[in-house]
């Protein structure tokens, strides 16, 4: 059934935008669509929308703008039946002229569509964009699309972003292309400044207009011309910090298969605190009896052991650290008296007439706070939350009689915490707090419940709190403490784990346990993370520019950074690596040198060399590889 969108069903439409945008752009972070959907979601309550219904449930959404479709969405488990279709055919009914447009730079739309049974007809291009674009109905464009011949290389023409002076070079696609020259020569200039720039920037452009009208739209780089550049992520040498929910664990989604270890292959607690044997009803979704006390219960799931979810310790909201008031900081200055202004936080979080509740209170406001008695300090700094009468002097001198609560020095600040709703509000509060490990946890993040099952000798708590290391020693032995009619299941989950460990491995992690907050590591450590990471994504097409990754990598991994970079082009992306280390340099495929010298002398001498014997020349100058490169191609 198609109708038209109704408030109820926001959550639905926003759930279908984001699981279709999660799986059609798995190479951005998850974090990035999230991000939007707050907006996303007063946007669709001002747009013109209609739902389709199948048994129930909302499966896909169309919304309009003016003649044309903005958005197209039909929820995985209902594609290829019809229901695309059928959205579009309500559209067509209330518009005399409705137009799809589809960008040649997303190929996932047009799998989509294709997918769905629509045609294509005709090739116009965008006035904002100059990108090409189709319309519906017609005849198909895929074969046409499979004649055009396909780029090689990115062409830069012109290219005056900082440093650079009209550059114009050719980037090979689908190898890895290093750019060296000294520090200031132009080098992240290039590679940042103009390739990720427009590639990020024209993917973006390729997104429905429900996404690109609320997200900050990337400028396009001072440059003439950009031929053929794809989709780009930038691994920066200086990552995002991330937030304090965020730990080695999640970052790494090691933590997603030690979770599905323990929710399938643990030995369950009772809720009379019995241990029960490890089961396969566990991953059958049956209810576990205990054999000692006959209780009946249901093992938790992995979504109930995991800290940022139903897992999480209800003390500190599973973070670990606990926010509670410094009085220290209350009484800056005790030479101050009350009337002066000696309690901050009546000064920033209360309003001031509290000098006034106090003074109703029994404490002396005129005189400094040092010289208060003992008790008068407990009222200030603890008195109880009662009412009193009154008069108030506002600033013209007028009088008013009214009654208001006491709230004490302590109270003040534990109150402004309890309403915080941004990140403004909490800076104004975060002076009069400290932070400590939560007494109920101990830094664990899980709750009881999520720290109770055992496996192999352990409770999750106690294996995110081993080094990467000892973590996949452990890992690797768990299976063989089962039950025999349970080791294959717990090797397929091992194996899913140690993919992505060894990985970390090679790239010199070793050493981090998984609940180590990933705020605390080094830039070079989550850039290192965010490599593992793309790997694991297996995209295809995609850039991916590395800004020195070589950062606080021990020579001794860094086989295990080369390996990463070939893996990448030997799923069809293209590797720009802007990098000093030779060893890494001399992984690359093609090589830019930028000189000869820094600051406003910087230009660009393109050299390339081939895996093979054979020395290939520059496009752009014809010499050999600079001597540091190697003599050994």
């Amino acid at each position: 059934m198609i109708r038209k969108f109704q408030a109820a069903d926001l959550d639905s439409v926003a759930r279908i935008w984001l699981q279709t945008n999660l799986e059609a752009h798995d190479f951005v972070p998850d974090h990035f669509w999230q991000d939007q959907l707050a907006d996303v979601k007063k946007a669709f309550l001002a747009a013109d929308l209609y739902v389709a219904e199948e048994d129930g449930k909302i499966a896909g959404f169309i919304g309009l703008e003016g003649d044309q479709v903005s958005g197209l969405f039909v929820a995985a488990p209902y594609q290829s039946r019809g229901i695309g279709k059928a959205l579009l055919d309500k559209a067509k009914q209330s518009r005399q002229q409705l137009r799809l447009r589809v960008y040649e730079q997303n190929p996932r739309a047009l799998e989509f569509y294709e997918r769905e049974d629509f045609k294509f007809q005709g090739e116009e291009t965008d006035p904002y964009t100059g990108e090409p674009e189709y319309a519906l109905f017609g005849s198909v464009i895929k074969e046409r699309m499979k004649m055009v011949k396909q780029p090689n290389a990115i062409k830069v023409r012109g290219g005056r972003v900082h440093n650079l002076k009209e550059i114009d070079v050719d980037i090979p696609l689908n190898k890895i292309v290093g750019i060296a020259g000294v520090s200031g020569s132009g080098k992240s200039s290039l590679a940042l400044g103009i390739l990720y720039a427009e590639g990020s920037r024209r993917y973006l452009e390729s997104l429905s207009t429900y996404t690109r009208r609320r997200m900050t739209q990337a400028e396009k780089p001072q440059v003439d011309q950009v031929l053929y550049v794809p989709a780009a992520l930038a691994l920066r040498q200086r990552p995002g910090v991330p937030g304090i929910r965020s730990t080695f664990g999640t970052g790494t989604e090691l933590l997603n298969s030690l979770r599905l270890m323990f929710s399938r292959l643990a030995s369950h607690r009772c809720p009379n605190g019995h241990y029960l044997k490890p089961t396969l009803n566990v991953a059958a979704g049956l209810p576990l009896k205990c054999p000692e006390c006959g209780a009946e219960f249901y093992a938790p799931s992995a979504e109930q052991l995991a800290f940022n979810s139903q897992g999480g310790c209800p003390t500190c909201d599973g973070t670990g650290v606990v926010r509670t008031v410094d009085e220290a900081s209350l009484i800056p200055d005790e030479n101050l008296t009350i009337d002066e202004g000696a309690v901050a936080p009546w000064q920033t979080l209360m309003w001031s007439l509290m000098k006034d509740v106090a003074r109703e209170m029994g404490v002396r406001t005129d005189v400094p706070y040092k010289e208060l008695t003992a008790k008068e300090k407990e009222i200030v700094l603890h008195g109880p939350a009662v009412k009193k009468h009154i008069l108030y002097l506002d600033k013209k001198g007028q009088s008013t009689e009214m009654d208001f609560t006491y709230y004490s020095a302590v109270h003040t600040v534990e109150n402004a915490l309890a309403k915080v709703k941004n990140e403004k509000g909490m800076k104004r509060v975060a002076r009069f707090l400290k932070e400590g490990i939560c007494p109920d946890c101990h830094g664990t993040r899980l709750s009881e419940t999520a720290r109770a099952p055992r496996l192999a000798g352990l409770s999750l708590a106690d294996a995110c709190q081993l080094t990467l290391g000892e973590c996949k020693k452990w890992v690797d032995g768990v299976p063989d403490s089962l039950p025999a009619e349970m080791r294959p299941m717990a090797k397929s989950i091992v194996a899913s784990f140690d993919l992505v460990a060894r990985r970390l491995l090679d790239l010199g992690l070793s050493y981090l346990t998984l609940d180590r907050s990933a705020a605390t590591l080094s830039n070079g450590e989550r850039q290192r993370m965010q490599l593992a990471r793309a790997v694991r994504n297996r995209t295809t097409g995609v850039l991916y520019v590395l800004d020195e990754p070589s950062i606080g990598l021990h020579p001794a991994n860094l086989e295990g950074l080369k390996g990463v970079m070939r893996d990448l082009v030997a799923d069809g992306n293209s590797v720009i690596l802007v990098d000093h280390d030779t060893q890494v340099l001399r992984e690359a495929d093609w090589l830019i040198e930028m000189g000869p010298g820094a600051g406003g002398s910087g230009r660009s001498d393109s050299d390339a060399r081939t895996s093979g014997p054979n020395r290939a020349k520059s496009p752009v100058k014809d010499r050999p590889l600079p001597d540091w490169a190697g003599s050994d191609q």
